[in-house]
């Protein structure tokens, strides 16, 4: 069937500019659809677009299959004081026709993903917002990371769980669920040397296990 795979990028070191188009469009049935086995093999219009020096730079994307969007979506890029660069991006869009139809109400007509934070010139990595959210998800995060790649803070808070029972997780293989999951881990070298995380999960089932409930405590635990 009809198909088109089309990329155009350059990026010129004295200025820092980045130019990015990348546009992938193909028939129903086509390359893309047939190996990430899409539900009906749909057509499907990628586009990745931006334009500018790395320290002032956005770039927008967008997913559509049918001729209806279902992801769009916008990456930022700023400089900062220390030479290194700020990003803050941000996906939202009703996943559903993309997902088989038992993973369906798992991500519900609404998932959004968005991160900002800096990267330092030193390497060093700063997350201040990291939230994920899905009909029956719904995480929150910080997390820091040295020059080196090691953990200096983190901080995880979130659910799984719906209010008309149990839920189907998007694994692969077998069915696997819960009736619902909430965590909290946290750790602050600023504080100490030690993490702590309370998991707790009920009605959790695959087919070689079932737990009605299950609560893990974790407390100054030593990386």
């Amino acid at each position: 069937g009809r198909g088109e795979i089309m990329l155009e990028a350059s990026f010129e070191n004295e200025s820092r500019v980045l130019a990015l188009d990348l546009t992938l469009d193909e028939a129903s049935g086509g390359i893309a659809a047939t190996l990430l086995n899409l539900p009906d093999s749909p057509a499907i219009a990628l586009t990745l677009q931006g334009e500018g020096p790395l320290d002032d730079y956005t770039a927008d994307l967008a997913l559509a299959t049918d001729g209806t969007d279902r992801l769009t979506g916008r990456v930022a890029l700023s400089g900062t004081e220390d030479g290194g660069l700020a990003f803050d991006a941000g996906l939202d869009g009703d996943l559903t026709p993309l997902m088989a139809e038992q993973y369906q109400a798992f991500f519900g007509a609404e998932s959004a993903v968005a991160v900002a934070g800096t990267s330092g010139g030193d390497g060093a990595l700063d997350i201040d917002r990291l939230r994920v959210t899905a009909a029956q998800l719904d995480l929150d995060g910080t997390l820091s990371l040295d020059a080196q790649g090691w953990p200096t803070r983190f901080n995880l808070t979130g659910n799984i769980g719906a209010d008309d029972g149990p839920v189907r997780l998007p694994v692969a293989g077998p069915p696997v669920t819960l009736g619902r999951a909430e965590i909290d881990a946290r750790y602050d070298a600023a504080t100490g040397e030690d993490w702590t995380a309370d998991i707790a999960l009920t009605e959790f089932s695959q087919p070689d296990l079932a737990l009605e409930s299950a609560i893990a405590k974790l407390d100054k635990f030593h990386l």
